[in-house]
């Protein structure tokens, strides 16, 4: 009965169960005139063949419509009693993420040619090539996730620096977009463009991370006070999204040249903000060399590891050499396991009343009733 009920009226439950029990009720009415058909007729004859050859008027063949409407009335008000209801509300996510400034260095020696998958390309274009797995996640051809599962919870923004630090994108949700502004940006190409400003990057970088916590925090707290405003349920009141922790992933293959601020004391300064830093180095500062007295080690670039170090260091962070694509992979994922987003799913429910439209149906089928028994098939007395 509830799944033919469910056809015309849209509920998903009944508060008040129990009330269905006076169902029984509806069958009163049906059994009352059944037994007033039993009873004693009013006026007895001594033969009925005249009064079998009368034709049957329209009142006695439609008699039976006051008691139909009576438990079709009876019925419908102890569906109203029993309280249908529907469920109505939504469900939605928090996040616990991590709000993630990527500091990418675009020196012209970033050039240099690095090994990846058994095949040799600049160190720019496999650094670009990760950061956007990094990001989104490496599908493979078969259908299966590689190493790196990609980061659809957090906030991440992109930093490009040589001689000048720039915002290439900030802090954003939209991956896909951030992964094409990665996919565009080159190398720079003008020689007095060209330098490394390490520190500048990371403190641009770490300027920006305050920011946008700053103005999220603010706009958590105004959702909070329009939901106490309007009364609503501390599930409501949640904000959508939380930093859990706010990181800069350094990619540099050189020692600051340039720029204004040293890397130590802008390291000093995420410190201070709770900012970690995460610094790799791209490349190899040294190679190994056959001599008459055994291999030795040379130092052929100008990548200065004990700066990253000791940068990743202050804040807590880490530091590593990326020797080539694989090893830079490998750190990749090794940040993933470091840095883990929380998603907590939150589920609000209202229950919407639909009785009303049992309760005045039951009352016009009553009204009705009454009407006919009383001005159409009322009987003589």
């Amino acid at each position: 009965m509830i799944g033919w009920l469910k056809q015309f009226v849209s509920f998903d439950q009944f508060a008040q169960p129990w009330a269905l029990a006076l169902l029984a009720l509806a069958l009163v009415p049906m059994i009352t005139t059944f037994l007033r058909s039993r009873s004693r007729a009013a006026a007895r004859f001594s033969m009925t063949d005249t009064t079998l050859a009368l034709p049957v008027s329209w009142k006695v063949r439609l008699r039976w419509i006051p008691t139909l409407l009576m438990s079709l009335g009876v019925v419908s008000i102890v569906i109203a009693l029993a309280r249908p209801q529907e469920i109505t509300g939504r469900t939605r996510s928090i996040t616990e993420g991590v709000a993630m400034q990527l500091v990418v260095d675009r020196s012209g020696s970033m050039n240099e040619q690095m090994e990846y998958n058994k095949r040799v390309f600049s160190r720019y274009e496999v650094v670009k090539h990760l950061l956007n797995q990094f990001i989104l996640g490496d599908d493979e051809a078969d259908g299966q996730r590689g190493k790196l599962k990609g980061r659809p919870n957090d906030m991440i923004g992109l930093i490009t620096f040589a001689r000048y630090a720039q915002t290439v994108c900030p802090l954003v949700h939209d991956h896909e977009t951030l992964a094409e502004l990665i996919s565009q940006t080159e190398t720079v190409d003008v020689k007095g463009l060209d330098g490394t400003a390490t520190g500048d990057a990371v403190a641009l970088a770490a300027a920006r991370l305050r920011a946008a916590e700053q103005e999220l925090n603010s706009r958590n707290e105004r959702r909070l006070t329009k939901a106490q405003e309007q009364n609503a349920s501390e599930t409501e009141a949640k904000p959508e999204f939380v930093i859990k922790s706010k990181v800069i992933v350094l990619l540099t293959d050189g020692a600051t040249n340039a720029g204004s601020i040293e890397l130590l004391a802008a390291a000093k300064q995420c410190a201070e903000w709770g900012i970690r830093i995460y610094a790799i180095g791209i490349g190899s500062p040294y190679a190994v060399i056959q001599t008459p007295f055994g291999e030795q080690r040379m130092r052929i670039g100008s990548m200065d590891e004990e700066s990253l170090r000791q940068a990743a260091n202050i804040t807590d962070g880490k530091y590593w050499l990326a020797t080539d694509g694989s090893s830079l992979e490998d750190i990749y994922e090794q940040i993933n396991a470091l840095e883990q987003s929380k998603i907590e799913t939150l589920s609000t429910a209202d229950a919407e009343e639909q009785f009303m439209v049992f309760a005045q149906t039951g009352g016009v089928l009553l009204v009705v009733q009454s009407l006919l028994s009383w001005l159409v098939f009322r009987r003589a007395a």
